[in-house]
């Protein structure tokens, strides 16, 4: 009888049918593991994006609240230095970064970026004078440099290789959707509002990816810098070559800020000034050349033209745009008397198409660059993009003005359309010039 029971008992074990269905299975278990792995992924990702999505909006929110902010200050004299400082930090402080996640813990480094970037915001959110407003913006540049770079680094380290390029690939689109909504937020923010919310608008945000970061992210830190003393690690930085670079390009600032406006151009200040840049700017050429530590700018892609190229391209062309960006506004306001809500459609109808052609290579991920998720364009002469942004820059800067003059704020559309996806090519280009050892530097 025991026997016929065991048997019974042994056969209800072996059928799949006859099993308890309450009870784990091995199956069951890795689903419920898998399930619970990409759960954790999509929410750092949501987290980073979030972060991603803070520093593009802030590179252009300020686009129609600049004229209601210069009025309040009394400062139109300062509506350049909101974003240049912005965009000076930024930009300088990006190799230093580098260095940063190369020598210390990735989590660590990025969560100090995300709030060194919130404390910025929040000097822009309660400044009393134009003063607060300046030093606050570049804090958050100084923040800024260090998120995006920080969430690709993040990326690397969390996300399975097979997925990684789909997910570099989202938060490259973010940024570019959080750029095109930009003057939307400032301007329904500042027209329903208060200009502060531009700024205040990040600290929730914000808070919120710390929190994320701070429980679910969990980054290896490399063995081979684990064993490195703390001044070891400072020697592995080019101090002298980044004092020298940020000095140059202060003077510079200063020298084309005040010359023509506060300053003639033929004053002496003004004339130090440029005069300081540019030999601060060749010893730090010099110290780069002839220095035998590690070098801000990597010998290899000093040494590509390719790359020096497009640099100086993407140059001119972008502080075009930021031209437009900052002072087409003030005119709409002070001529036209619009309010932000009406100037914002102005400059969204050049975003919008600013994206959607450059949308036309992101669709499809390519292993030479994910990071833009961008696809290979070797069939097309690496001229043919900047010929056309060369063509329609022109145009779109004279259509800046159609809506006013012919009251319809949809006019002046095609006049943008297709005016800047020669940025992303020459970025595309560029990284495939790159070796693995350089990229990270490059970036």
């Amino acid at each position: 009888m025991s026997a016929t029971t065991s048997a019974i008992a042994s056969e209800r074990e072996n059928d799949p049918e006859q099993r308890d269905p309450d009870r784990p299975t091995v199956e069951n278990e890795a689903s419920q593991k898998s399930a619970a792995q990409t759960a954790k992924l999509a929410l750092i990702m949501v987290g980073l994006c979030l972060a991603v999505f803070l520093t593009g909006m802030d590179q252009t929110i300020l686009a129609t609240a600049t004229p209601t902010i210069s009025d309040e200050f009394k400062a139109l004299d300062d509506v350049g230095w909101w974003t240049a400082i912005y965009l000076f930090t930024l930009s300088t402080f990006q190799l230093f970064y580098g260095k940063l996640y190369m020598l210390f813990s990735i989590k660590i480094v990025y969560l100090c970026a995300i709030a060194i970037f919130e404390l910025g915001s929040l000097i822009c959110a309660t400044a009393p004078n134009a003063v607060a407003l300046t030093c606050g913006r570049a804090i958050a540049g100084l923040g800024a440099a260090g998120i995006f770079s920080g969430g690709i680094m993040v990326t690397t380290k969390v996300i399975p290789l097979d997925h990684r390029a789909a997910y570099l690939g989202i938060m490259s689109g973010v940024f570019g959707v959080a750029a095109i909504v930009g003057p939307f937020i400032g301007g329904a923010l500042t027209e329903k509002s208060t200009w502060r919310w531009c700024f205040g608008i990040n600290l929730p945000m914000g808070f919120v990816t710390i929190v994320i970061c701070s429980f679910l992210v969990r980054t290896p830190t490399n063995p081979l810098v684990r064993t490195m003393g703390l001044r070891e690690k400072l020697r592995q930085f080019d101090l002298v070559g980044m004092v020298l670079l940020i000095a140059a390009l202060v003077c510079l600032l200063l020298g084309l800020q005040w010359g023509g406006s506060t300053y003639p151009w033929s004053n002496g200040r003004v004339i130090a000034l440029l005069v300081v840049a540019g030999v601060l700017m060749i010893g730090f050429i010099l110290v780069q050349v002839l220095g035998k530590s590690s070098k801000t700018i990597p010998p290899t892609l000093a040494r590509s033209r390719s790359i020096w190229l497009a640099i100086s391209y993407a140059m001119c062309m972008t502080g075009g745009v930021y031209v437009a960006i900052l002072y087409v506004p003030i005119w709409f306001q002070a001529i036209q008397h619009q309010n932000p809500d009406q100037r914002d459609r102005v400059l969204q109808s050049g975003h919008d198409h600013r994206h959607d052609s450059s949308g036309n290579r992101r669709g499809t991920l390519d292993d030479s660059h994910p990071a833009d998720g961008e696809i290979r364009v070797d069939r097309i002469s690496v001229a043919v993009w900047p010929r056309r942004g060369l063509w329609l820059r022109p145009a779109q800067l004279r259509g800046a003005d159609a809506p006013a003059r012919e009251g319809d704020p949809h006019w002046s559309d095609t006049c943008h359309a297709g005016a800047e996806p020669e940025r992303n090519h020459l970025r595309g280009r560029g990284a495939e010039h790159l070796p693995k050892h350089a990229s990270g530097p490059a970036a």
